[in-house]
């Protein structure tokens, strides 16, 4: 796997790392909820073809940590508001 194909698969891992994030947040059987499951359907199909060989894992690693990085970062830019019980 070239060094390009690692970048454009990370690239890809982390577009499905978001979509996940945001599919999380919807309600199943929801119309938003069926287009964000096909998506990353065909993404994981566009992922395949750069996956020629097992992704090792310290690339799946290096993909984790970059959605990791992301979400702290989103979190920070929009912090959540906790329900008062």
């Amino acid at each position: 796997m070239t060094p390009e194909m690692k970048v454009a698969a990370l690239y890809l891992s982390v577009s499905l790392g978001c979509v996940e994030a945001v599919l999380e947040t919807e309600r199943k059987g929801s119309a938003r909820h069926t287009k964000l499951s096909n998506l990353i359907d065909h993404v994981n199909r566009v992922v395949d073809v750069y996956r020629l060989e097992a992704f090792p894992l310290e690339d799946m690693r290096n993909a984790g940590a970059l959605i990791d990085m992301v979400n702290d970062e989103l979190k920070s830019m929009y912090p959540v508001r906790q329900a008062e019980g």
